[in-house]
């Protein structure tokens, strides 16, 4: 299973720091929050949902002949 690693680019506010924010604030910072999680979330593949596998987007792998160019 892969380990899921979530950037941090700003400080998450302590209990105490969010008690003093105004309602205007508080809004503000969840919907911050919100848009961070989304951009964080990977895209669904065939490991992590119902998704066939061979919908999966792949790069074309390239021909791997053994034959020289004559």
């Amino acid at each position: 299973m892969k380990k899921i690693i979530i950037k941090q680019e700003f400080a998450i506010k302590t209990p105490a720091e969010l008690d003093k924010l105004s309602h205007e604030e508080l809004l503000k910072y969840i919907k911050d929050l919100q848009k961070r999680v989304v951009k964080e979330k990977p895209k669904k593949n065939s490991n992590n949902s119902s998704i066939a596998p061979s919908t999966d987007m792949t790069n074309p792998k390239k021909n791997q002949s053994l034959r020289g160019k004559s």
